[in-house]
């Protein structure tokens, strides 16, 4: 019995009925037949369940009908019994008022008739009526008369529960909470509870209700669809939906769109058809012959091909893919100068305009080098510049193009579109932003300042617009001390105090004012920078923020140092080192430069930092740091002591092999080479996916054989039909003639030569001002003839040391 094996209950107490016929055994009984009916029941088997409610009842007359009887019987529509107990005044009133409650759901599901077979005078005949009048009420939307009518329903009715559902679904719409209140009155027990259950389904959020669904009769997801506001359309839609299965077949949809077309809307259900052919070509044509669907026209031959060109996310071809279908809708829409104009077909073709760069983020100033445009960025520039010629008023692109031109360098094409987004919209506080930014990246520091100032006057608290207008006015103070105009330099300091609210924006004005007053007046300024130091605690802290000052004007941070009684190594405890990092990592987030020889320096400072006493990820942090800074050696340094406590550390190995080799590792043997490899699996087992990625960039970018087949491989296998050879790989490696190369690199063009070749991004940016100055036809001869010439392992060219280089 507890354990629930119920049929081998009744067969045990049968034999001690017959071995002891107690009333225990025939009690132990009763309860095993109960429990072996209710798992009949569960299981869909009712009339198997009867008979064991009716051996229950064999064995004592006098047994009172059990209320999962009752709920059986109603199900089994054998009302009888149940009229017979409700009429015999020794049914226990507990059991009669849930067999007048099984008997009222009975009545309001349609059996009108029943009513009239029970006495007038039961509650359950008398309150009848108004329980069906508030029933047809709600169903005709009538919310008075729903509550005229409940309002005649008393509250130990029968249809007790059942008022309360409807007083609930009033509140639905209004107050979903007090509606959940009221619907948890209404016991598991009730007659009316699969009500309340369809009810409560439909306070469900979309996404979990279309869950649940999935799981209910067809008439109760009807009932809870209905209860949700779903008209009846909606519901067959969904039941048509239903039938196809949970993960319905793409064929099956295809039909399923095709056969409902008319209610969807004949265009929404073609590109959802087309939706799902991107993912299964070619077999998806024959879906549509089959589904009785027209055939694919030129448009949705270059939809598809563009939709599949995104799954295979190749930022180039999804380019190129768009645009030409923007190039067919053009003149398939007609929109050119011969045409009136089209106001839907142009928004159209700006939005295809923009979506490979709304997919892909290909503008993204995160990922691009600053100064730098590739030649794919430059074509989808042009994309979005043209986009803007057939949707004009789209405030996003204009920012889009002002920002990306900006970073790229390009501040005259920046100017360009901020000029024609602020005749647009010129007061507007995202426009006025570009044109701030725009005017520092322009040097333009007095106007960055006013225009900083307008943004302010309709927006005082937007604390990064205070930051950038002080950061304007120490910017065009530094100017002036360059220009030794130490006078304009005072007063573009005094603007900045006023602005200037934060610690750090003090603290800037604070140096600069000190080191003005130690260029005028040597001795009274070493006092003034004695005593800044002083608050700045004269450790590494001091030192650094000093330094990095003194490196935005020029001057010498030697004597700097000297003035400021800073000139002597210090021992950072472990906060001071933190404090000094912290002012590193804010002077790179502001975008500043360093000044000649800042590395060295530097180095010179941390020798003796307690660098051990530092965790596992503050280490971590400290290399980010430094790399973004570009201190190679210094990084290198910290990278190979984090090893000696965590050793095979997968993101120091990656640091300490950037920062040993930041051109790339030409040795395929390389020790360095094969740890990093093996440091992969390591990130991945401790489940470290953004360290994992990073190591497998960094080793592409340094693979050994960047230009044409392995070395490793056969020159004379032929076996494999499927090489095709490129145009450099024959010009380079089949004794090509000089002209044959520069014509083959010539086609290839600048970008795709840098990225076959495999350089790292800096070695790329430095390549591409070179070929800038001199001409590319200058610049290929040039690298042909160190390409032929070349004296790097395996006949490849060797790379070339880089140029420091510090703004």
């Amino acid at each position: 019995m507890e354990r629930g094996d119920f049929r081998s209950a009744i067969a045990d107490y049968k034999r001690l009925s017959k071995q002891d016929p107690s009333d225990a055994s025939r009690s132990g009984l009763a309860t095993a037949y109960a429990g072996r009916a209710r798992e009949l029941a569960a299981k869909g088997m009712l009339k198997e369940a009867l008979v064991m409610w009716e051996n229950r009842a064999a064995l004592d007359p006098e047994l009172p009908m059990d209320p999962d009887q009752c709920a059986l019987l109603m199900r089994l529509g054998r009302l009888d019994p149940l009229l017979e107990r409700l009429e015999n005044p020794q049914t226990p009133p507990a059991l009669a008022e849930r067999i007048r409650g099984l008997l009222a759901a009975r009545i309001l599901s349609g059996d009108w008739g029943l009513a009239e077979r029970i006495h007038s005078e039961d509650p359950l005949h008398r309150h009848a009526q108004p329980a069906r009048a508030a029933l047809d009420a709600y169903c005709a939307g009538d919310d008075t008369g729903v509550r005229e009518a409940l309002g005649r329903i008393p509250f130990r009715s029968p249809y007790r529960d059942w008022s309360l559902i409807l007083k609930a679904l009033l509140t639905l719409a209004e107050d979903p909470s007090d509606t959940r209140r009221q619907l948890d009155r209404i016991p598991d027990h009730s007659a009316f509870a699969p009500f309340r259950q369809a009810a409560e389904l439909a306070l469900l959020p979309e996404p979990v209700f279309m869950e649940r669904c999935r799981s209910l009769g067809r008439n109760r997801m009807r009932l809870a669809c209905s209860l949700r506001g779903w008209p009846a359309e909606r519901i067959s839609l969904w039941e048509e939906i239903h039938r196809l299965g949970e993960t319905p077949k793409p064929e099956a949809l295809v039909r399923l769109l095709q056969k409902l077309r008319k209610q969807l809307g004949e265009h929404w259900a073609r590109q959802r058809q087309m939706r799902i052919l991107a993912h299964h070509l070619p077999e998806g044509e024959r879906w549509l012959k089959s589904a009785g669907a027209s055939r694919i026209t030129l448009i949705e031959s270059m939809l598809l091909a563009a939709w599949r060109a995104e799954l295979g996310r190749d930022p180039w071809e999804i380019q190129e893919r768009w645009s030409d279908l923007a190039i067919q809708l053009k003149l398939d829409l007609g929109l050119d100068h011969q045409h009136p104009s089209n106001p839907e077909a142009e928004l159209i073709l700006a939005l295809v305009l923009r979506r490979a760069d709304q997919l892909m983020d290909l503008l993204a100033i995160e990922r691009t080098p600053a100064g730098e445009m590739s030649e794919l960025q430059e074509f989808v520039c042009q994309e979005l510049e043209q986009s803007l010629k057939w949707d004009p008023e789209d405030l996003g692109t204009h920012l889009r193009l002002i920002r990306f031109y900006r970073h790229a360098g390009l501040v005259k094409e920046a100017r360009w579109f901020l000029d024609a987004a602020s005749k647009r919209w010129p007061e507007d506080r995202q426009v006025l932003m570009e044109a701030m930014e725009t005017a520092l990246a322009s040097n333009a520091f007095k106007k960055a300042a006013g225009l900083a100032k307008r943004i302010l006057a309709v927006d005082p608290i937007n604390t990064d617009v205070r930051e950038r207008l002080v950061e304007a006015h120490l910017a065009h103070a530094r100017k002036q001390v360059m220009k030794s105009r130490f006078d304009l330099a005072d007063k573009e300091l005094k603007a900045a105090g006023e602005w200037a609210r934060g610690e750090q924006a003090r603290e800037q004005i604070d140096l600069l004012s000190g080191l003005i007053a130690a260029l005028e007046h040597p001795k009274m300024g070493a006092q003034v920078l004695s005593e800044i130091a002083r608050r700045l605690g004269s450790g590494l802290s001091a030192q650094i923020s000093l330094t990095l000052a003194v490196g935005m004007i020029g001057m010498s941070a030697k004597q700097a140092l000297s003035w400021a009684g800073l000139e002597r190594p210090v021992t950072p405890d472990r906060a001071d080192l933190l404090a000094g990092l912290d002012r590193l990592r804010r002077h790179l987030d502001a975008g500043r430069g360093f000044g000649y020889g800042m590395e060295s320096l530097l180095s010179k400072l941390l020798k003796g930092a307690p660098w051990k006493e530092l965790s596992r990820g503050e280490l971590e942090s400290v290399c980010e740091t430094l790399k973004r800074a570009r201190f190679d050696q210094l990084r290198g340094e910290l990278a190979r002591l984090a090893l000696k406590r965590w050793r095979k550390a997968p993101i120091f190995l990656l640091h300490a092999f950037e920062a040993k080799y930041p051109h790339g590792c030409w040795d395929p043997m390389s020790r360095d080479l094969l740890d990093l490899e093996l440091a992969i699996q390591t990130a991945r087992d401790a489940g470290d996916t953004r360290t994992s990625l990073r190591i497998q960039e960094t080793l592409e970018r340094s693979r050994p054989f960047p230009l044409g087949p392995s070395p490793f491989e056969d020159p004379f296998d032929l076996e494999d039909e499927g090489h095709h050879p490129h145009a450099l790989d024959l010009a380079f490696g089949s004794g090509g003639s000089p002209e044959e190369m520069l014509e083959a690199l010539r086609r290839l063009g600048l970008e795709k030569f840098l990225d076959l070749m495999g350089f790292p991004p800096h070695v790329k940016r430095d390549l591409r001002e070179v070929a800038r100055s001199m001409g590319e036809d200058a610049f290929f001869e040039g690298m042909i003839e160190d390409l032929t010439q070349s004296d790097g392992p395996f006949g490849l060219p060797a790379p070339k040391p880089r140029r420091k280089r510090r703004k």
